[in-house]
């Protein structure tokens, strides 16, 4: 599980950075989401593992189509490419509610 700790890092922290300018407070939010990840239940830490990693697998297949960018992170084109399927839409946006409640 704290592998999904650091790709939930790397998929959610520009988008809570834009929100709240301060790396501490990112680091925070993402700390307490985890923590209250773990006490999900099974159907729902799988969904949101399964989301994640295909995730991943997108932004790698990105990274080989926009090689000529130089650029590693392109989740936020993956987010808008993977929010036209109404499943993971749904997924994406429990995610961001989520970080946002656990941002007080």
């Amino acid at each position: 599980m704290i592998f999904f700790k650091k790709i939930l890092f790397l998929v959610y922290s520009k988008y809570l950075f834009n929100l709240y300018e301060n790396k501490k407070q990112v680091v925070a939010i993402i700390n307490n989401f985890y923590l209250s990840l773990n006490q999900f239940n099974f159907f729902l830490k799988f969904a949101i593992c399964i989301f994640l990693i295909c995730l991943i697998i997108i932004n790698t297949i990105f990274i080989i189509i926009f090689f000529y960018q130089m650029k590693l992170n392109h989740f936020s084109k993956v987010i808008k490419f993977i929010s036209k399927f109404p499943y993971f839409r749904n997924l994406n946006n429990f995610l961001i509610a989520n970080l946002l409640l656990h941002s007080t």
